[in-house]
């Protein structure tokens, strides 16, 4: 007697193990090497694609964009005063921004910069301002 195997009927389970028993053993233990390979390259691939996105490492974004670089972004209000007689007059702020490519994480940045080279000693000025509100304003000046 056939049995019916609708959707409803049956159990993937046994049909799995039926499946496999169609198999000989070492077409078996080959298929289930073939499995187990196949998990650990989507486990190390999970893996490689969080450490990417943890770093934040924009390698792969830069080399689809051919090394073009992203425009500058700011968030301002274009009918500020400070908007106007600075940055609309800065051609940097309007151009592209793209950090070299051995070096496309800030996280790789920073540990270059405080491991690898030097950087410049700079000296600045402190000022502290009170406001009526009793909010304080550090603002930081070259002497």
């Amino acid at each position: 007697m056939e049995e019916d195997y609708r959707a409803s009927s049956y159990d993937y389970d046994e049909l799995f193990v039926k499946s496999l028993s169609l198999f000989s053993i070492s077409q078996n233990n080959l298929l289930l090497l073939l499995l187990l390979l196949f998990v650990v390259l989507l486990l190390f691939l999970a893996f490689l694609v969080f450490f990417y996105n943890f770093l934040e490492i924009h390698f792969l974004a830069d080399l689809l964009t051919a090394f073009r670089g992203d425009p500058v972004s700011l968030t301002y209000n274009p009918s500020s005063q400070l908007y106007k007689s600075v940055a609309s007059k800065c051609r940097i702020l309007h151009g592209r921004f793209l950090p070299t490519p051995w070096l496309s994480s800030p996280h790789l940045q920073t540990a270059f910069l405080s491991l690898v080279a030097k950087s410049p000693h700079v000296t600045y000025k402190r000022l502290f301002f009170l406001s009526f509100f009793s909010l304080a304003f550090v603002f930081f000046c070259r002497p």
